[in-house]
């Protein structure tokens, strides 16, 4: 008899579990003392600008946004897309998904453009472009670390192997009569939708300067988010070098994607801890500045709930 696999809607639950589980670990493992005392002399003047430097980085990311937009012929005013994006923000970080965000904001710029296959590239695109400039820094934080260097190279090594199979065997494949026949078996409207994607990816190929634009506004904003993570750190008196926390913000937010918390909670705050301990910081001052990363984020997302309720009620109006 065939063990039945546990239902799917278990998930959250484990998830949720994982985090609270690692949280309360994190929390009795440090002196209360001493988070409390970092938490309550934390710098106002390092946790304004840490907040400038939040919504800089929204700023920077509706303008990438709006860059691969524009690929697709869409041309939106950053005024449209920044309540857009301020509305995936809030979806992103109080609902149990690091996707809710992105699924947010593309439905509402699908609804009001008419094109929600054109918007879901360009997010796709946005969002892929990130992730790349963070694994990219993240491999380079591997590398300063002495004892994950051997991994970093394994690592490169395996992803570069991976690319040339993929393109050997994309160009073995294309054209094949087995292939054509697949092809032909598909459902006309996936057809059609795959062919306008393809098509949009050979505009980024002919336009290597559109797709370097974007790679080096996402390099800005991985940079950002490390700085403000040092900025938080710093904040509560953790003193340390500058590039290695940004490199190690990047490991951690790789790390963080990983399904195994709600949000990453617990898990990110974990890493930070134990990546930090060789570089000399006290565990009870790293957690007090993940601490106060998380609370300020949840904080400067909040102008999103409003604008969601806005745009609902404008959809409702227009029905």
């Amino acid at each position: 008899m065939i063990a039945r696999m546990p239902s799917r809607r278990w998930v959250p639950v484990l998830q949720m579990l994982c985090s609270l589980a690692l949280m309360a670990w994190l929390i009795v493992g440090v002196h209360w003392a001493e988070l409390w005392a970092a938490l309550a002399h934390a710098s106002p003047l390092l946790i304004a600008i840490g907040c400038c430097v939040y919504y800089l980085g929204i700023l920077l990311s509706c303008l990438k946004w709006r860059i691969t937009l524009r690929v697709e012929e869409i041309d939106l005013p950053l005024s449209r897309l920044l309540p857009w994006y301020l509305i995936g923000a809030f979806a992103g970080n109080f609902l149990p998904t690091d996707i809710g965000g992105d699924l947010g904001r593309g439905f509402i710029t699908g609804r009001a453009t008419g094109r929600p296959l054109a918007v879901a590239r360009s997010i796709l695109v946005e969002r892929l472009s990130g992730l790349v400039m963070m694994l990219v820094l993240a491999w380079f934080g591997f590398m300063l670390l002495p004892g994950y260097r051997i991994w970093a190279l394994l690592t490169l090594m395996l992803t570069l192997s991976g690319v040339l199979a993929c393109l050997a065997l994309w160009r073995i494949a294309w054209g094949h009569p087995l292939l054509t026949r697949m092809w032909a078996r598909l459902p006309a409207r996936l057809r059609a939708a795959l062919t306008e994607s393809l098509a949009v990816a050979d505009l980024y190929r002919r336009q290597p300067g559109m797709l370097a634009l974007v790679l080096l506004i996402s390099l800005v904003f991985q940079s950002m988010a490390g700085f403000g993570l040092w900025l938080n750190l710093r904040a509560v008196g953790v003193i340390l070098p500058l590039l290695p926390v940004i490199l190690v913000g990047m490991i951690v937010g790789v790390i963080g994607l990983l399904p195994i918390t709600v949000n990453g909670w617990g898990l990110r705050e974990a890493t930070i801890i134990a990546l930090l301990a060789p570089l000399g910081a006290q565990a009870a001052g790293v957690l007090a500045g993940a601490l106060l990363g998380r609370g300020l984020q949840l904080l400067l997302s909040l102008p999103g709930a409003p604008l969601l309720l806005f745009e609902q009620r404008h959809s409702l109006v227009k029905r």
